[in-house]
């Protein structure tokens, strides 16, 4: 009798050893955001308008997961590592920072928060990738855009942006950084783009207003 509850005690000891040796290993979760430096306000002048920016569109493997690029073909996303927000609110948000920042139109607001105005912006973001080169990782940013009016019956800009930048290290941190520059770089280009194309419809409607 005392043999047998020996062996069982020592079973049932070696079977709680097995479990903890198989238990899953945890990973802690950790949280990341962008935050790009708005750009500087160009020199022409702010746009007599309302400008109204929609939310912008990002493929599905664009979400909380950090998604990380080996190649063309090898792809993955980064375990225990998340964006607070998804890319596309990220983005959306940063650019219609950077447009107010900028003062390109009288008024520039959330599409939600203005459903009409004479100037729509609207757009999806092409890339937005840690990629993980054999010697350092960069910061792979692509957003395009298209502005017109209200109506949809004049296209004032099309146009891509794209931006890299290198991250200090190989890690989150560094790459989340890199990430901000990158994003700050297109939404900049975009910006200048953006009231460009307002002053220049501007000068048309004032041209035909005077014909």
């Amino acid at each position: 009798m005392k043999l047998r509850l020996a062996l069982g005690l020592a079973v049932a000891g070696l079977a709680a050893g097995c479990a903890l040796l198989t238990r899953p290993r945890l990973i802690p979760t950790r949280y990341y955001s962008i935050s790009p430096s708005p750009p500087e306000a160009p020199a022409g002048k702010t746009a007599p308008v309302t400008l109204a920016v929609r939310f912008l569109t990002a493929p599905s493997r664009y979400r909380e997961r950090i998604l990380y690029r080996k190649s063309e073909t090898v792809v993955g996303h980064r375990e225990g590592d998340r964006w607070v927000e998804p890319p596309d609110e990220m983005v959306t948000t940063a650019l219609v920072q950077a447009l107010q920042a900028a003062k390109v139109a009288d008024v520039v607001l959330e599409g939600r928060l203005l459903p009409r105005a004479d100037v729509v912006l609207e757009g999806s973001i092409l890339r937005f990738d840690e990629v993980q080169g054999r010697d350092q990782w960069e910061a792979d940013f692509a957003i395009e855009l298209v502005l017109k009016t209200d109506e949809g019956d004049r296209l004032l800009l099309a146009e891509r942006f794209p931006a890299r930048q290198p991250a200090r290290e190989r890690t989150t941190a560094a790459f989340v950084e890199a990430m901000s520059a990158a994003t700050a770089e297109a939404l900049g280009n975009a910006t200048k783009a953006v009231a460009k194309a307002l002053e220049a419809s501007a000068a048309k409607r004032k041209a035909d207003a005077a014909k």
